[in-house]
């Protein structure tokens, strides 16, 4: 019995010298907002685009936070990817890629081409919910 109490201390120390999990904001912390679409053509990260291009514009809060020098053609969020999940048709995703700039998006909302639009949720609705997060 005298060798079990110095066991549990011993045993007592090595949990509260664990590790403790910590909280931080990852690539994969979703998102939440508003899809709309819009009509392609040259975009704030200085490449112009088609129809057809897996591409998105992040709401202006988002996009500015990626400036280097105030040359948008260098935004940090330029070229990194999105994973769109729209939910209120049909849960499906969509990858997209950051080439613009989106004035009227408040924080959390997309805008993507037509294209991507018609593969999340049906052209007509023109605007609905969903949910993303980085990739990239």
């Amino acid at each position: 019995m005298k060798f079990i109490a110095p066991i549990l201390c011993a045993l007592a120390g090595l949990v509260i010298a664990a590790p403790q999990p910590t909280t931080t904001n990852t690539a994969r912390d979703a998102q939440n907002g508003q899809l709309t679409y819009f009509a392609t053509g040259l975009g704030a990260c200085g490449v112009t685009n088609q129809e057809t291009d897996s591409i998105v514009a992040i709401d202006h809060q988002t996009f500015d936070s990626g400036n280097v020098d105030g040359n948008p053609n260098h935004n940090r969020n330029c070229g990194r990817v999105i994973r769109i999940t729209q939910a209120n048709y049909k849960t499906v995703s969509k990858d997209v890629t950051v080439v613009d700039r989106c004035e009227a998006c408040q924080p959390g909302d997309l805008d993507v081409t037509r294209t991507i639009f018609g593969g999340l949720a049906p052209v007509e609705s023109g605007r609905v919910q969903l949910s993303w997060h980085w990739l990239t």
